[in-house]
C-alpha cells in the first residue's frame, strides 16, 4: 500500500510539473520585449548666473537612473573676493560649483533637486586662497531627451544670509540659473 501511495504522489508531482512548464512556455510566447534606447549619462552645458554666481561651464555625470554629479568652472582674470572683482590682471580667480542632484519624473521633462557648494579659488603673491560659500538646495526644471541631444535647465536657488555673496545681508538671497547644452 505504501508503494502505491508513493507511486501516486510521484505521478501527481510529475503531472503538475509538466503542466507548470507548459503554462510558462505559453506565457513567454505571448510576451513582447521591446528594446529601449540607451540612456545618456553625460551632459555638458553653459549656465548663465546659477551656482557659479556669474555663470559657468559645467559637466555632469548621471550615475544612476535618478542621481548625478556636477562640476563647473568659471575662470576669471583678477581675483574674486566677497563678490568684488579685483581688476589686477596679474592674478587669476576661479569659481567652481560642485554638487549632487536628483531627477524626478519620466520622459524628457524632469524636476531637478540639487545642492551645490561653489568654491572660490584665488591666486595671489602668497599662493592660493580658497573659500567655500554654501547655498541652499535648488529646485528646477530640466528638459533632457533620454537618447541625447539639446539640454535645457532653469533653476531657482538661494544663498543664506551673511554668505560670501551678500556678507551684510540679513535675508536669504534668491537667485536663478539658465542652462543650455548637450546630452551625450
Amino acid at each position: 500500500m505504501k508503494r502505491l501511495v508513493l507511486c501516486g504522489i510521484i505521478c501527481a508531482m510529475s503531472w503538475l510539473t509538466a503542466q507548470y512548464a507548459t503554462a510558462q512556455e505559453s506565457t513567454n510566447a505571448n510576451v513582447h520585449i521591446e528594446a529601449t534606447a540607451p540612456r545618456t549619462i553625460n551632459n555638458a552645458y553653459i549656465e548663465l548666473l546659477g551656482a557659479g554666481v556669474l555663470g559657468s561651464v559645467n559637466y555632469e555625470y548621471i550615475f544612476s537612473e535618478m542621481f548625478g554629479f556636477r562640476i563647473g568652472c568659471l575662470p576669471m582674470a583678477g581675483s574674486f573676493n566677497l563678490f568684488v572683482l579685483d581688476r589686477s590682471y596679474n592674478r587669476l580667480g576661479m569659481i567652481m560649483p560642485i554638487g549632487l542632484f536628483a531627477l524626478i519624473g519620466s520622459g524628457n521633462d524632469k524636476l531637478e533637486i540639487s545642492y551645490s557648494l561653489p568654491f572660490i579659488v584665488n591666486t595671489n603673491q602668497y599662493g592660493v586662497d580658497m573659500q567655500i560659500f554654501p547655498q541652499l538646495p535648488s529646485l528646477g526644471y530640466r528638459y533632457q531627451p533620454a537618447q541625447g541631444g539639446f539640454l535645457f535647465r532653469a533653476t531657482a536657488m538661494a544663498f543664506p544670509p551673511k554668505s560670501v555673496i551678500a556678507p551684510y545681508s540679513d535675508f536669504i538671497i534668491p537667485f536663478i540659473g539658465l542652462s543650455f547644452g548637450w546630452s551625450f
